[in-house]
């Protein structure tokens, strides 16, 4: 029996992997594919510190420690990212203790490097927002198709219906590899 990963584990996972390979950073494609013998394969967007640096942020703004909260990790990231005049962040789901404050993995993408969309819904496939996977599917989906390296989605949304737009950060071409 295979167990699935929750989706911050997944997140945790490609970023300790991306290390292991000399990057700043990864996420999970949350494309998947099965190869004999159950063995599970997934995509990794990999990014090098010339687009991406990591940060130790403090906990305040992330409002949970649950890593498995990823559209809620994705929106504080987003915010915090916009305040400090970053195009986008994301969290890698790493989290610990420095002294009495804790702190979450948060990888800004630099200035420059990406830029911040509003996309209209049905131009994603209108994924329900707190489905993880399907949202990053569909950003990525929609990054290729518009000639950008990789996407992934802040998982902030407004609007209603025809007129509902999600946030979505566009890597820019040769900024990012996909293993």
């Amino acid at each position: 029996m295979v167990r699935e990963l929750t989706a911050g584990r997944r997140f945790q996972l490609a970023s300790d992997y991306a290390a292991k390979k000399g990057y700043c950073s990864g996420y999970p494609s949350f494309h998947d594919a099965r190869h004999g013998r159950g063995i599970v394969v997934g995509g990794i967007f990999l990014l090098t510190t010339r687009v991406a640096e990591w940060r130790d942020a403090l906990l305040g703004p992330y409002g949970a420690r649950n890593v498995d909260d990823v559209p809620r990790l994705f929106r504080a990231a987003a915010s915090y990212a916009a305040s400090e005049n970053y195009p986008g962040a994301y969290p890698n789901c790493h989290w610990s203790q420095h002294g009495s404050e804790p702190v979450f993995g948060t990888i800004m993408i630099r200035p420059g490097t990406a830029e911040w969309r509003d996309v209209p819904a049905e131009a994603l496939g209108s994924p329900g927002v707190d489905d993880v996977g399907a949202m990053m599917r569909a950003a990525s989906q929609y990054a290729m198709n518009k000639g950008f390296a990789a996407g992934f989605p802040t998982f902030h949304h407004a609007g209603q219906g025809s007129s509902c737009v999600y946030g979505v950060v566009l890597i820019n071409p040769g900024n990012a590899d996909l293993e």
